[in-house]
């Protein structure tokens, strides 16, 4: 009796069209896509403009997955996804948000700006269509909007204000380890057991999120 054989037909053609089909960007997500490459910060990898049905009422809600691009300073990008979250909450034709994940695949953190329609499931795919097409155009003037000059200023200035405290926190720190391994320096040996850790980090965190000018000294925070 003759083996079975199994037999793979590659069509060519068909899988060149799939690929191009996985690489086109859809129309009505490609102006958030353009938008967000546009700042040279971040660059895109993955998008859908969302797709309702009225046999599936949970379809698949528009997005866009972007990553951070090598130049970019991640205080920078914290800030202009903070400014972007600002923003996107004020929308009340759809419920835009921007989160933050981990890709396996990509080995590297990733991002999504998600647009969902202020609206039941079971309300008809036009109303979602609509709701989820003024919350693109919504989350698109957003990222032009956060590149203006004096927007882009703003967020740059604030993270530049947050990586100065920083230094001058490792700085602070850097200097009291030094202090501490003079085994001759009984002063710092003594202060160092005054010294509070957990006292000052809550006295610096409570400066941030007040934004006064300058940061506690570790001497403020001893008990």
């Amino acid at each position: 009796m003759p083996r079975p054989t199994l037999t793979l037909k590659f069509d060519v053609a068909s899988a060149a069209k799939a690929y191009v089909k996985a690489q086109m960007i859809e129309p009505k997500i490609r102006s958030l896509v353009d938008a967000l490459n546009s700042t040279k910060l971040v660059k895109t990898w993955s998008s859908c403009q969302g797709h309702f049905h009225s046999h599936n009422p949970t379809a698949q809600w528009a997005h866009v997955h972007f990553e951070k691009l090598p130049g970019t300073h991640p205080e920078t990008l914290d800030c202009f996804l903070r400014y972007l979250a600002a923003y996107v909450g004020e929308n009340n034709d759809a419920l835009i948000s921007v989160t933050a994940r981990y890709t396996p695949w990509r080995r590297k953190p990733s991002y999504s700006i998600s647009i969902l329609p202020s609206c039941s499931t079971t309300d008809s795919p036009r109303l979602k269509r609509k709701l989820t097409d003024k919350g693109i155009q919504a989350a698109t003037e957003i990222v032009y909007k956060a590149m203006k000059p004096e927007e882009k200023s703003s967020f740059a200035s604030k993270a530049a204000r947050e990586r100065k405290e920083q230094d001058r926190l490792a700085y602070a720190y850097q200097k009291k380890i030094t202090e501490y391994l003079d085994p001759n320096n009984k002063a710092a040996h003594d202060k160092a057991k005054k010294f509070n850790k957990s006292a000052f980090n809550k006295k610096v965190k409570e400066h941030l999120n007040r934004g006064k000018k300058s940061p506690p000294t570790p001497s403020t925070a001893s008990s």
